[in-house]
């Protein structure tokens, strides 16, 4: 009997998992578990990655970008900010 339960609850997994009608939410440190940083070990890491192999645009670029943004900042707040210039690029291109 047990089995024919584990068969249907697969079963109805399935059918959810197909729909094309889903979202799905994922709470804060999901990624943990999964063994990937988080935001902050992660942007110390694209920081030191990026010093060690594009130094010049490291320090012409990111330093100052950084330096804009709160001592507290991790990568999505440095991600969103390089998206607000590259929208106002956009806007000042199209000149609107």
């Amino acid at each position: 009997m047990e089995n024919l339960v584990d068969k249907e609850l697969f079963s109805q997994i399935e059918e959810h998992l197909k729909c094309s009608e889903q979202n799905w939410l994922m709470g804060a440190g999901i990624s943990f578990d999964a063994k990937l940083p988080l935001m902050y070990p992660l942007t110390d890491k694209v920081k030191k990655d990026l010093e060690g192999q594009h130094e010049q645009l490291y320090n012409d670029i990111i330093v100052p970008l950084i330096e804009e943004l709160p001592t507290e900042c991790h990568i999505e707040h440095v991600l969103s900010h390089i998206g607000d210039y590259a929208a106002l690029a956009e806007r000042t291109k199209e000149k609107k």
